[in-house]
Protein backbone atom coordinates (compact mmCIF):
# COMPACT_ATOMS: atom_id res chain seq x y z
CA UNK A 1 0.00 0.00 0.00
CA UNK A 2 1.23 3.48 -0.72
CA UNK A 3 -0.09 6.99 -1.13
CA UNK A 4 -0.10 8.56 -4.59
CA UNK A 5 -0.59 12.34 -4.65
CA UNK A 6 -2.68 12.23 -1.45
CA UNK A 7 -4.60 9.12 -2.47
CA UNK A 8 -4.24 5.72 -0.80
CA UNK A 9 -4.21 2.62 -3.02
CA UNK A 10 -3.95 -0.96 -1.77
CA UNK A 11 -3.76 -4.46 -3.16
CA UNK A 12 -7.05 -6.14 -2.32
CA UNK A 13 -7.87 -9.84 -2.89
CA UNK A 14 -11.37 -11.11 -3.71
CA UNK A 15 -12.24 -14.82 -3.41
CA UNK A 16 -14.75 -17.05 -5.17
CA UNK A 17 -17.57 -18.32 -2.94
CA UNK A 18 -15.89 -21.74 -2.72
CA UNK A 19 -12.48 -20.08 -2.08
CA UNK A 20 -10.79 -22.01 -4.92
CA UNK A 21 -10.11 -18.90 -7.03
CA UNK A 22 -9.16 -15.34 -6.26
CA UNK A 23 -8.34 -12.13 -8.02
CA UNK A 24 -6.14 -9.25 -6.90
CA UNK A 25 -7.40 -5.71 -7.47
CA UNK A 26 -5.40 -2.49 -7.13
CA UNK A 27 -7.99 -0.36 -5.41
CA UNK A 28 -8.42 3.24 -4.26
CA UNK A 29 -9.35 3.70 -0.59
CA UNK A 30 -12.39 6.00 -0.44
CA UNK A 31 -13.69 6.81 3.04
CA UNK A 32 -16.51 8.78 1.38
CA UNK A 33 -17.89 5.61 -0.25
CA UNK A 34 -20.15 3.42 1.87
CA UNK A 35 -19.62 0.20 -0.09
CA UNK A 36 -16.63 -1.28 -1.86
CA UNK A 37 -16.89 -1.05 -5.65
CA UNK A 38 -15.30 -3.87 -7.64
CA UNK A 39 -15.42 -4.52 -11.39
CA UNK A 40 -18.48 -6.50 -12.41
CA UNK A 41 -16.30 -8.79 -14.57
CA UNK A 42 -14.01 -9.65 -11.64
CA UNK A 43 -16.91 -10.48 -9.33
CA UNK A 44 -18.88 -12.52 -11.87
CA UNK A 45 -15.66 -14.18 -13.09
CA UNK A 46 -15.21 -15.52 -9.57
CA UNK A 47 -18.81 -16.77 -9.47
CA UNK A 48 -20.13 -13.98 -7.24
CA UNK A 49 -23.69 -13.03 -8.15
CA UNK A 50 -25.68 -9.94 -7.18
CA UNK A 51 -28.19 -10.16 -4.34
CA UNK A 52 -30.07 -7.02 -5.36
CA UNK A 53 -29.78 -3.55 -6.85
CA UNK A 54 -29.01 -0.32 -5.01
CA UNK A 55 -29.10 3.39 -5.86
CA UNK A 56 -25.98 5.39 -4.94
CA UNK A 57 -25.78 9.16 -4.55
CA UNK A 58 -22.72 10.65 -6.26
CA UNK A 59 -20.72 13.64 -5.03
CA UNK A 60 -22.04 15.59 -8.02
CA UNK A 61 -25.66 14.99 -6.99
CA UNK A 62 -26.38 12.26 -9.53
CA UNK A 63 -27.67 8.77 -8.85
CA UNK A 64 -26.04 5.53 -10.01
CA UNK A 65 -27.92 2.23 -9.91
CA UNK A 66 -25.70 -0.83 -9.50
CA UNK A 67 -26.07 -4.49 -8.55
CA UNK A 68 -24.89 -5.29 -5.02
CA UNK A 69 -23.83 -8.46 -3.23
CA UNK A 70 -21.22 -9.74 -0.86
CA UNK A 71 -17.73 -11.12 -1.31
CA UNK A 72 -15.02 -12.72 0.77
CA UNK A 73 -12.08 -10.31 0.61
CA UNK A 74 -8.62 -10.04 2.09
CA UNK A 75 -6.56 -6.99 3.02
CA UNK A 76 -3.14 -7.38 4.63
CA UNK A 77 -3.92 -10.93 5.75
CA UNK A 78 -7.36 -10.13 7.21
CA UNK A 79 -10.33 -11.91 5.58
CA UNK A 80 -14.04 -11.19 5.96
CA UNK A 81 -17.19 -11.04 3.91
CA UNK A 82 -18.07 -7.48 2.93
CA UNK A 83 -20.87 -5.85 0.95
CA UNK A 84 -19.82 -4.89 -2.58
CA UNK A 85 -21.20 -2.97 -5.53
CA UNK A 86 -20.73 -4.44 -9.02
CA UNK A 87 -18.97 -1.57 -10.78
CA UNK A 88 -19.54 -0.76 -14.41
CA UNK A 89 -16.78 -0.21 -16.99
CA UNK A 90 -16.55 3.50 -16.14
CA UNK A 91 -16.51 2.98 -12.34
CA UNK A 92 -13.25 3.19 -10.39
CA UNK A 93 -12.62 0.26 -8.02
CA UNK A 94 -13.06 1.68 -4.50
CA UNK A 95 -12.45 0.30 -1.02
CA UNK A 96 -15.30 1.81 0.98
CA UNK A 97 -15.65 2.61 4.65
CA UNK A 98 -17.90 -0.37 5.45
CA UNK A 99 -15.22 -2.84 4.34
CA UNK A 100 -12.51 -0.85 6.11
CA UNK A 101 -14.44 -1.07 9.36
CA UNK A 102 -15.27 -4.76 8.93
CA UNK A 103 -11.63 -5.57 8.15
CA UNK A 104 -10.42 -3.42 11.04
CA UNK A 105 -8.50 -0.68 9.21
CA UNK A 106 -8.55 3.09 9.03
CA UNK A 107 -6.65 5.73 7.07
CA UNK A 108 -3.96 7.48 9.09
CA UNK A 109 -4.57 11.18 8.33
CA UNK A 110 -0.88 12.06 8.80
CA UNK A 111 0.84 9.31 6.78
CA UNK A 112 -2.04 8.67 4.33
CA UNK A 113 -1.57 4.94 4.85
CA UNK A 114 -3.83 2.27 6.27
CA UNK A 115 -3.35 1.23 9.86
CA UNK A 116 -5.11 -1.25 12.13
CA UNK A 117 -8.03 0.40 13.88
CA UNK A 118 -9.22 -0.47 17.35
CA UNK A 119 -12.49 -2.35 17.56
CA UNK A 120 -14.89 -0.32 19.65
CA UNK A 121 -17.77 -1.25 21.92
CA UNK A 122 -20.31 1.31 23.11
CA UNK A 123 -21.64 -0.64 26.07
CA UNK A 124 -19.73 -3.18 28.10
CA UNK A 125 -21.43 -6.06 29.88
Amino acid sequence: MHPTMGFVHVRFRVFSPDRTKSSEVWILVDTGSTLTWLPDGVLRGLGIEPLGVQDFQTAGGGVLRRPVGEALVELEGVRYHVPVAFGGPEDVPLLGVTALEILGFEVDPVTHRLRKAPYLVLAAA
